[in-house]
């Protein structure tokens, strides 16, 4: 096996591992079973909690391919803080939301979510253009989110 092969499967791994992770800790946090949630008055434009899943795990393996396409060119070290910060700060937002059922803190994450998000998709973007246009959806899906957190917090 030759070392650039090697050297792409360490970093094919890294990202896997750290999405998976922060995955692991969104589902864990993420409780919508609560008397608290089903309590909730919400959007008209919440969807199903198994539609939300789903799009959930797209977004998170659109994040490691283009954590990989990221790790595999030579400016690396910025990125990754980047890709941590926000994998660090997703599960965040599921525990202060579902966990500590705080809507008004789990907005303000958000909006340090969303600008840390977009900062990624440029420096991804600067490295691979493929790595940067990876992390629209999931930047569109937290627009998606803020404004039903937003929604959520207004109503109740």
């Amino acid at each position: 096996m030759s070392e650039e092969l090697k050297r792409k499967i360490k970093f094919a791994a890294s990202a896997l591992v750290m999405a998976v992770f922060s995955a692991a800790m969104n589902a864990m946090f993420t409780d919508t079973a609560t008397q608290w949630y089903q309590g909730l008055k919400k959007s008209a434009l919440e969807p199903p909690c198994l539609v939300y899943l789903i799009l959930c795990e797209i977004n998170y393996l659109l994040v490691v391919a283009s954590l990989y396409f990221t790790l595999i060119k030579k400016r690396k070290q910025r990125v990754i803080y980047c890709f941590g910060a926000v994998l660090a700060l997703l599960p965040l937002w599921n525990y202060i939301y579902f966990q500590k059922q705080n809507a008004l803190s789990a907005l303000i994450l958000l909006l340090i979510i969303l600008p840390a998000a977009v900062h990624t998709a440029i420096v991804s973007f600067k490295t691979s253009k493929t790595a940067g246009l990876l992390l629209v959806p999931m930047i569109a899906g937290l627009g998606f989110i803020l404004l039903l957190n937003y929604t959520v917090y207004m109503l109740n």
